[in-house]
């Protein structure tokens, strides 16, 4: 209950996609992004899935997609890991569980990349 007006105000976000939309907002601005990494983190981290589906798909892909100690850290990246402040203080929480899903999912070693542990 507490996220929808924030469901509501990026859903009127959203809709300005459409010019031509009355019900659309006018009022977006790069503030908006922390109020919706705050609403978009406790969706993931509630999203009902088995965990190798949550760390192999979606927010947690990309998240620990540049764990690989081989993968370019792109600007979405950056965003995620060091101004995401919502985010932020689960990342080694979600860096443990992304080792021990690629551990169950490919249990050789040699199959994929260490991570930092």
């Amino acid at each position: 209950m507490i996220f929808i007006p924030a469901a509501e105000k990026f859903n009127r976000h959203y809709l300005a996609r459409y010019p031509d939309n009355p019900d659309a907002s006018t009022t977006m601005t790069t503030a908006d992004m922390f109020e919706l990494d705050e609403l978009d983190v406790p969706l993931n981290e509630n999203l009902p899935c088995p965990i190798t589906v949550k760390y192999r798909a979606g927010l947690y892909a990309a998240i620990t997609f540049s764990l690989n100690p081989l993968a370019t850290v792109t600007p979405i990246d950056h965003w995620i890991k060091i101004n995401n402040c919502a985010l932020g203080p689960l990342l080694l929480r979600i860096e443990q569980k992304y080792n021990a899903v690629m551990k169950e999912l490919c249990p050789s070693p040699s199959s994929h990349a260490a991570v930092r542990s």
